[in-house]
């Protein structure tokens, strides 16, 4: 169940965030700057596929579902510059080179502010160093969330042989089969 389960999951995320996410953001964008709580409902777009994984798995799958929706939350703001070019050609207001777009996602721009997230009850200023630093801590999180799910849903028994006891004598220690005679 956990390593084609994974492997089915996490690339589906990835296109999700880059492609769907990215589309309704693109959409939306400039106006959605001033669009009250825009941020926020996107980030919880960002997490609607793992709401079934939830639903299916129990709390067993909160790392799975985690790292799904962080990872769609990460191909939104690491392609974002992308999937403009992909989606929308030359036509789309968001016009960027992907150099100075990339440099300010990775914190290059330092308290630069190009513009603000919108949670609706608050307004946060997006610094380069503040969205690199969420970039950061997003790969962070899902790697080990992801990590921790894996390991515990993961088991490598099929590198270990058949089972003790299974009534072969491959089964049976060498030192035990000697003393049996």
């Amino acid at each position: 169940m956990g390593r084609g389960l994974l492997l089915k999951l996490i690339p589906f995320s990835a296109a999700y965030g880059f492609f769907l996410v990215n589309y309704v953001d693109l959409v939306a964008y400039p106006s959605s700057l001033s669009t009250p709580g825009y941020h926020l409902w996107l980030f919880i777009l960002c997490f609607a596929p793992s709401i079934p994984v939830l639903l299916i798995l129990g709390l067993k799958g909160w790392g799975l579902a985690l790292g799904m929706g962080l990872t769609a939350s990460l191909m939104n703001d690491l392609g974002f510059c992308p999937a403009a070019a992909i989606l929308f050609g030359g036509s789309h207001s968001f016009k960027s080179d992907p150099f100075t777009f990339y440099s300010y996602q990775l914190g290059l721009h330092g308290s630069e502010v190009w513009w603000f997230i919108n949670l609706g009850f608050t307004s946060i200023p997006a610094s380069s160093y503040y969205i690199a630093a969420t970039i950061y801590l997003r790969i962070a999180l899902a790697s080990l969330a992801l990590l921790k799910w894996y390991r515990g849903n993961v088991t490598h028994d099929s590198f270990k042989g058949p089972p003790r006891g299974a009534g072969n004598h491959l089964s049976t220690p060498p030192l035990k089969r000697a003393l049996k005679g």
